[in-house]
């Protein structure tokens, strides 16, 4: 099942024995696992589980291969009986593997094929509450936080709370009673800010597959597949409602055409907290359509959705980025150095961020 240009999801073979000892023989991997995944961990480990999952019918452990070599694991846990609708999720990836995307584009896969080929209803995960960037790359995936399991497990002769993340299928219909109110479709003097549509995609891969355009992003450029596999995803994700990930498609509005995207996450829904991003096609680059999706969300966010703060990251070289940043009144306030392996090597990203300008009024600046 393929996740990216470089990550796809497969069913262990013998072959891989080697390379999963290899990452799974970590501490920092170990730690953050349940106990089945013995440490140290050794090729006949390695070999007994393979042979283990070699009869699954209907498969549901799966290799997470990149450029072909077996660099972690990821796996469903059927419920039954009452609970059969549902699955856990489990996952790992070596350590070296870590913050270049590939346990979110894995986990968004083996959700599309929970719901889609094995019918399910519902994907959860729980983890321990001393790994934040598993919550992040399961928020990163569109999943949500229901709650805190009080001293639900034993790690390494720890107590520890766990933490209870879900995913509902798309073709399940949100509940009536509490839903909230959309924030969007936005219109601003030349844009309109909207749900994808199918008939997207050419557009989309226009930007997508450009070198520029993708250059100080963690993904792309794009082939077509990857791109038809992003439309897939983003239209079977925005029918779900109410969730914390939205990313709209930017219209021009004069010529009905899709010139990028802008991504809105909540990240923290008690402290009101949010960031974003967006991408705009090379074409029109230089004429302030960025600053303006920019300020038409943030009026939105600080007003009916009444947050309280907004951050962002870039690459510090990526300059265009940053001077929007800027041009809507959002502040410099850190530099975090090598904090991101993308594409190869380590990048240093900025840090912006902006507060609710006033309890009363919301303006931005012009």
């Amino acid at each position: 099942m393929r996740c990216t240009n470089d990550v796809s999801l497969r069913l262990p073979q013998a072959e891989d024995a080697a390379a999963i000892a290899k990452y799974a023989n970590d501490r920092a991997v170990w730690i953050n696992l349940r106990d089945r995944l013995p440490h140290p961990y050794s090729i006949a480990d390695a070999v007994s589980w393979i042979d283990s999952v070699q009869s699954q019918d209907p498969a549901v452990d799966f290799i997470i291969d990149v450029n072909g070599e077996a660099v972690g694991g990821i796996g469903l846990t059927l419920g039954h009986d009452i609970e059969r609708c549902s699955a856990e999720v489990g996952y790992w990836l070596g350590s070296e593997h870590w913050g270049r995307g590939i346990a979110t584009a894995a986990l968004s896969r083996i959700c599309e094929y929970a719901f889609e080929h094995l019918g399910l209803l519902r994907v959860f995960a729980t983890p321990i509450v001393w790994n934040p960037a598993s919550f992040r790359v399961l928020e990163k995936a569109g999943f949500y936080r229901e709650g805190v399991m009080r001293s639900a497990c034993i790690k390494d002769g720890t107590v520890a709370d766990m933490a209870l993340y879900a995913k509902v299928s798309p073709s399940v219909e949100p509940v009536a009673e509490g839903c909230i109110e959309k924030w969007f479709p936005i219109q601003t003097e030349r844009l309109l800010l909207r749900d994808f549509t199918a008939e997207d995609e050419a557009d989309v891969h226009e930007y997508a597959a450009d070198p520029s355009v993708s250059q100080y992003m963690e993904w792309g450029p794009n082939t077509t597949e990857i791109t038809a596999q992003h439309i897939r995803r983003r239209l079977q994700g925005q029918r779900a409602w109410p969730r914390d990930e939205v990313t709209l498609a930017i219209e021009l509005r004069d010529e009905g055409k899709l010139i990028g995207a802008f991504r809105f996450d909540i990240l923290d829904r008690v402290n009101r907290v949010a960031e974003f991003g967006f991408v705009i096609n090379r074409r029109y680059w230089n004429r302030g359509y960025a600053t303006e999706a920019t300020r038409a969300v943030f009026e939105r966010a600080f007003g009916a959705m009444k947050l309280h703060r907004i951050i962002a990251t870039c690459d510090t070289r990526n300059v265009r980025s940053a001077r929007v940043m800027e041009k809507v009144g959002m502040q410099r306030e850190a530099l975090f150095r090598k904090d991101v392996f993308q594409k190869g090597k380590w990048r240093d990203s900025y840090l912006y961020a902006m507060l609710t300008p006033s309890p009363d009024t919301v303006t931005f600046p012009r």
